[in-house]
């Protein structure tokens, strides 16, 4: 896989965890126990795969920064098109 790929997938991968993690915060303030409990589990899973990945392939602050990246647009994208109670 290219570099640019592999960044682009770190990316997309970050995104996507991150909506999951804002989805797993309403499960639990909903008490939703069992689908908290399941999304913990993946979350925490592909973090650690994420993480075991960008050691691996030596990509460093370049990987870092793409998974970081698209976690900050996971969370604006979770937040912003969320349906959410403003006071």
């Amino acid at each position: 896989m290219s570099t640019i790929g592999y960044l682009l997938l770190l990316f997309i991968v970050g995104a996507l965890q991150d909506v999951i993690c804002t989805y797993y915060l309403r499960c639990v303030k909903e008490d939703k126990i069992k689908m908290a409990t399941l999304l913990s589990v993946v979350i925490t899973i592909t973090g650690f795969c994420v993480w075991d990945a960008i050691i691996h392939s030596m990509s460093g602050i370049q990987g870092i920064s793409a998974y970081s990246l698209g976690g900050g647009a996971g969370t604006y994208m979770a937040l912003k098109g969320g349906n959410r109670v403003k006071n």
